[in-house]
């Protein structure tokens, strides 16, 4: 998306072509199928309907996403927190906490990844290089846990997605 949107301020600025000359046929893109185990579908397949969601705001102070970040940097030196794991880590506990009936049901946490640089993407390449990951753990565990810790288990989450390309593209028939 960034470098669709790239190329269209340089053309609004004037430019005859985008810097990043655009593939419009990417062939050599491997499009693996979603990476989610066998105990994450069955849980997410017992999921009540959305049919009753609302709309809701929710601010997450930057203090506390800051203090998350600086906490974790110190704690797991050489390793950085983003804003967004930060973040959803605040949102996950919270909405662990409220809906808590059982400390054994599985809380889950799915989020979207990039995976351009995974899956021999070119430069140029405008199309969506995305997948769902996700993260289950006790719902006691997310409730109760250290927040630096579920900051920890999303971070290894990412980290896993190149091994699952890999592993994807090794059982091809």
């Amino acid at each position: 998306m960034a470098q669709f949107l790239q190329a269209i301020g340089e053309l609004v600025r004037g430019l005859s072509s985008p810097s990043i000359v655009p593939v419009r046929w990417d062939n050599a893109l491997r499009i693996p199928p979603p990476i989610i185990s066998q105990p994450e579908q069955q849980t997410m397949t017992n999921l009540d309907p959305f049919d009753d969601l609302v709309w809701l705001e929710i601010t997450v102070p930057s203090r506390l996403t800051n203090r998350i970040k600086a906490e974790f940097n110190n704690r797991f030196t050489g390793q950085t927190c983003t804003t967004f794991e930060a973040a959803s880590v605040v949102l996950w506990q919270c909405r662990t906490r409220a809906i808590m009936s059982n400390p054994e049901t599985p809380a889950l946490f799915l989020f979207a990844a990039n995976v351009r640089n995974h899956v021999g993407a070119r430069q140029g390449y405008y199309g969506n290089c995305a997948t769902v990951q996700v993260v289950m753990e006790k719902s006691s565990t997310v409730a109760k846990g250290g927040i630096l810790d579920l900051v920890k288990m999303i971070k290894d989450s990412k980290e896993k997605i190149a091994d699952q390309l890999k592993k994807y593209e090794g059982s091809k028939p």
